[in-house]
């Protein structure tokens, strides 16, 4: 691993936050807490982002997440499962505007 590990760092050296997503995205999947289809987007979304912008982009994708999340828990208190039939929250949605941003600051 190590040997695969220097080799993505020392000639692709911004493939490596690519790798690391899609590393522990493959966990994250298994473990049923995120959609794989969410991390292939965040992956090939972070392509385009410079290392140094990740960490705003995740907050951005966090900050959005989290508001439709509220929001879907508001909706399910006030009308029950008339309008919200599922329990995940949608991230297709906060991932492209936070990945937007995120590469916007790239540029």
């Amino acid at each position: 691993m190590s040997g695969m590990l220097s080799v993505v760092s020392g000639v692709f050296p911004d493939l490596l936050p690519t790798m690391l997503i899609l590393f522990f995205g493959f966990v994250l999947t298994r473990l049923n807490i995120i959609a794989a289809g969410d991390i292939k987007l965040m992956a090939a979304f972070s392509i385009a982002i410079k290392p140094e912008f990740l960490t705003f982009t995740f907050l951005v994708i966090i900050f959005i997440g989290g508001l439709i999340g509220v929001l879907y828990l508001v909706m399910k208190l006030l009308y029950g499962d008339r309008y919200i039939k599922n329990e995940g929250v949608p991230f297709g949605v906060p991932i492209s505007v936070g990945s937007l941003l995120g590469i916007a600051a790239s540029l």
